[in-house]
């Protein structure tokens, strides 16, 4: 069983709660076998109701499967669990940049540079900034695509789609 614990400031409306909430209840209506839950730091009224569990942040000490922190705050909180299994720090947002000018590059460092925590990217540009400002590798996750961690493993494989979104003939299916 794959288990999937997000880490959120809030459920409040925000495009990070909307896309957390709604890839996560599409993933559950679409594959069995995920444990998903949700632990939040402030309580708020929900923008999209859950279809799992929602816990305070302090319940993601005892969560035994992968955890995600969304922000640099939570991500020394997803840092320290003990019982996680892998430990992520999806950098969904560029929030460093509305910092107070103090706020120094290697308080930030400490964090990008954690060795418990893999990088999540929501993009090729977040990946390519982490790269050359941390000198950390990243995977990337665009919009909460939870598919990235959990793959599911059908015996079709999907056709690839080209840029305006038609979908294309794979070329590795044709066999003559």
């Amino acid at each position: 069983m794959n288990k999937i614990g997000v880490v959120l400031n809030n459920l409040a409306s925000s495009q990070a709660a909307f896309y957390a909430i709604m890839r996560a209840n599409r993933l559950l209506k679409e594959r069995s076998g995920i444990d998903f839950a949700l632990f939040i730091e402030q309580p708020a009224q929900m923008c999209v109701h859950p279809n799992f569990a929602v816990f305070p942040v302090v319940d993601s000490y005892n969560w035994s499967g992968d955890l995600i922190a969304t922000d640099l705050n939570n991500a020394q909180i997803v840092a320290n669990t003990a019982g996680a299994g892998r430990k992520f720090f999806y950098m969904w947002d560029l929030e460093y940049l509305r910092f107070n000018p103090r706020q120094s590059y290697e308080a930030l460092a400490s964090v990008y540079r954690d060795e418990r925590l893999q990088l999540i990217a929501r993009s090729q540009h977040h990946r390519r900034f982490i790269a050359s400002n941390f000198n950390r590798d990243s995977i990337i996750m665009e919009d909460f695509n939870y598919e990235v961690l959990c793959p599911s493993h059908t015996s079709q494989p999907q056709p690839a789609k080209n840029t305006i979104g038609s979908t294309t003939r794979n070329l590795s299916l044709v066999t003559k």
